[in-house]
Parts: structure tokens; sequence; C-alpha cells
């Protein structure tokens, strides 16, 4: 493996992750990152060691960090008008105060 590869062995690429090596092992358990274009096996093996992309993931990750927070701000625009409509008023913006009828 030459300086420059893409490809790095699961302790290398949690180091560059800042996760984890067990963490990554889940992430690909549970298919959060893609066989093939995130990991792969070093020989094409199953019993092989597992390699990992980390300009891939870490360009994943980004893509869902963005995802998850623009659902967080479509959810927060809809509390806050849900939150604007269940304002109640009472008085009418036309109406006269008991202070103003005395005078």
């Amino acid at each position: 493996m030459t300086a420059t590869s893409v490809w790095v062995p699961e302790d290398i690429a949690g180091e560059q992750l800042a996760i984890r090596p067990s963490t990554l092992r889940c992430m690909r358990r549970e298919r959060r990152i893609r066989p093939g274009q995130d990991w792969i096996y070093s020989t094409g093996g199953k019993k092989s060691s597992v390699l990992y992309n980390v300009p891939n993931i870490i360009q994943l990750q980004a893509e869902r960090t963005i995802a998850i927070s623009r659902l967080e701000d479509e959810h927060r625009q809809g509390e806050a008008q849900a939150n604007r409509l269940a304002i109640e008023t009472y008085d009418s913006p036309n109406s006269i105060t008991p202070t103003e009828a005395q005078s």
C-alpha cells in the first residue's frame, strides 16, 4: 500500500475519522457505509481484512449531516408555525381599553 492509497485499514480509518474501529465495524454491519464504495475486503474474500475509503465515508457523513439538519430545520419551522397559530389574542386591534373609554 502506498502512502497516497485511498484504501486504509480499520485502525487508520478509525483514527482519521475520529471514531473507534468497533464503530466502523458496526457501521459496516448495519450498512450505514456502502460496500464496494466505502469499504472492501482486501483480497475480495469474506474472511480477509477490510479496507476503508476515508474520503468517501467523510463525504457520505457530510451528505447525511446536511439531510438531517434540513429535517430538523423543517421540524422546528413547523413547531414555530404551530406555536404562532396557537397564540390567543383577547383584544381586537381596534378596541378601546377601559382607560381610554373613561377619558
